[in-house]
């Protein structure tokens, strides 16, 4: 009997071990080499003046060059867009794109091959600001972007809370609530879900709605889905 119970506190003390290794926070990041890339699926649900659109596309994110400073410069093709308005199909257009990243995550510049519009207002509300410190489950962190009058862009402010690790699509994952506000004279907002690979911060999906957010000199609300479909 003394055996047994000697056995059953050995495992006991094991199983305890493994979830506090679970669970030890990590320096949350994006990780990139050169090269790499990422294909991922968009779909867009938008209310224009009261006329429902859904707008599908790929979209590859191909790493091209990494500074020692910790930014990075990203190529960004948008194919296969369709565009479904009130339930009648018309011509999709494709975009590229250039981002050049800082290592907080915050936007450097976006050159383009069509016109953006207020792209950079965009931008600034969808990318990820990374903690300055350990996240794990129940971590909060607030980060900030200050506004640039040249790039027609106003101060927004990051939210986020790590809601638990999930495992998805073979990684295994941060599950992250966000909110993102611009503040002063900006009015758009954008808040959801982002699930990102705890090793690389890679984001393997994100989804989430969007307030009065400028697309084509047009304030709209909208929800979508992006899904990673091959890293």
């Amino acid at each position: 009997m003394k055996h047994k119970a000697i056995v059953i506190t050995t495992a006991v003390a094991a199983l305890a071990v493994v979830a506090l290794a679970g669970t030890q926070a990590v320096a949350l990041k994006r990780v990139v080499k050169a090269g790499d890339k990422a294909t991922y699926a968009m779909k867009i649900n938008l209310d224009y003046m009261g006329t429902p659109v859904d707008v599908t596309f790929d979209t590859v994110h191909t790493v091209t060059k990494v500074n020692d400073d910790g930014s990075y410069v990203a190529s960004e093709e948008q194919k296969d867009t369709v565009v479904m308005v009130d339930g009648q199909e018309i011509a999709g257009e494709d975009e590229a794109s250039t981002i050049t990243y800082a290592k907080d995550g915050s936007i450097i510049k976006i050159e383009a091959n069509v016109s953006t519009g207020d792209g950079y207002r965009l931008a600034n509300l969808s990318t990820t600001l990374w903690p300055t410190a350990p996240v794990d489950v129940k971590s909060k962190w607030e980060r900030s972007i200050k506004g640039d009058s040249a790039k027609g862009t106003f101060d927004v402010v990051h939210s986020y809370e790590v809601l638990a690790r999930e495992r998805l699509l073979g990684f295994e994952t941060f599950k992250i609530a966000y909110n993102a506000k611009e503040t002063g004279s900006g009015t758009a907002s954008t808040a959801g879900t982002i699930w990102l690979d705890v090793k690389t911060g890679l984001p393997v999906k994100i989804e989430g709605e969007m307030k009065s957010v400028p697309i084509q000199g047009i304030p709209m609300d909208a929800t979508f889905v992006l899904t990673l479909k091959k890293p």
